[in-house]
């Protein structure tokens, strides 16, 4: 959690003026879970066992038995528009191009794949990412 959603949070809430408290990581919560029988924290293989019920007098069943979700990025509604990549992510990825750091050709052929059959999204955003720290550290143009 500390490497990966405390991170996002943190980073999010400070970005947005939020206070954000999270009340399960507490020493003294820790402490007291750790009071708990094990018998009673995990029951019929299921974890949380506590938690659990007392979560099913507040919250609805269909959240209670859903599963978990990741944050995602919306990396349609954020890099493309009618089915192209906007043009900021094109003037990133040309400003690559034209650089030293990249052989031209391959990230051109990497890039225009991706945007045909939006193949790894999450490559094209780190690289995209990349990009846009190496133009605002004057790494590239």
């Amino acid at each position: 959690m500390v490497d990966d959603v405390l991170t996002k949070v943190d980073i999010m809430s400070m970005r947005h003026s939020l206070e954000v408290r999270s009340p399960l990581l507490d020493y003294r919560m820790f402490d007291l879970a750790l009071s708990i029988p094990p018998s009673i924290r995990v029951k019929n293989g299921k974890t949380k066992y506590l938690l659990r019920q007392l979560a099913n007098n507040y919250l609805p069943q269909k959240v209670l038995i859903a599963p978990k979700k990741g944050f995602g990025i919306p990396f349609e509604q954020y890099f493309y528009q009618d089915n192209k990549y906007i043009p900021y992510v094109v003037d990133v990825f040309d400003n690559m191009a034209k650089s030293k750091w990249f052989n031209t050709d391959d990230l051109i052929k990497y890039v225009d794949a991706a945007n045909i059959n939006r193949a790894l999204p999450k490559n094209i955003y780190r690289l995209f990412c990349l990009g846009v720290w190496m133009e605002k550290n004057g790494v590239i143009n």
